[in-house]
């Protein structure tokens, strides 16, 4: 009997567990702003073909590409931050948090995805890859 009574509470604790997964909620990220992107070629020249040689420019073209010009690369996504040649002044300003490896990756050429966290007007991540799943 005890070995009944323990096989039906394993089955109702799989049954609790199971309801409650789709309701686990997804990794909430508290910052400004967060997108995808892919760093091309055509965001390591500015809108004169001249070669940008600082990763805060690579990065502010990426967003003129997107915003302005409408040069997209297939994964790159909307972002509310650097709407404006003003706005994308941000670059400029903030402090960039970047792996030494990635910085080369997106310095020497290349298709780079990465995804840009912005936590305030003062702090921007840049991390290699895209937005993991549940991240929101």
């Amino acid at each position: 009997m005890r070995s009944r009574q323990r096989q039906h509470l394993f089955i109702a604790s799989l049954i609790m567990l199971s309801s409650l997964a789709p309701s686990l909620p997804a990794q909430a990220y508290d910052g400004l702003d967060l997108y995808d992107c892919v760093i091309s070629d055509q965001d390591r020249f500015n809108s004169k073909g001249v070669r940008l040689t600082s990763v805060r420019n690579i990065l502010a073209q990426d967003r003129a590409n997107y915003h302005k010009f409408n040069r997209r690369d297939t994964l790159d996504s909307a972002d509310q931050t650097f709407l404006t040649p003003g706005q994308r002044q941000l670059w400029q300003s903030a402090r960039v948090d970047i792996d030494p490896a990635l910085r080369a990756k997106i310095l020497n050429g290349g298709a780079v995805a990465i995804t840009v966290y912005v936590f305030s007007r003062d702090w921007i991540e840049v991390r290699e890859g895209l937005i993991p799943p549940g991240v929101s």
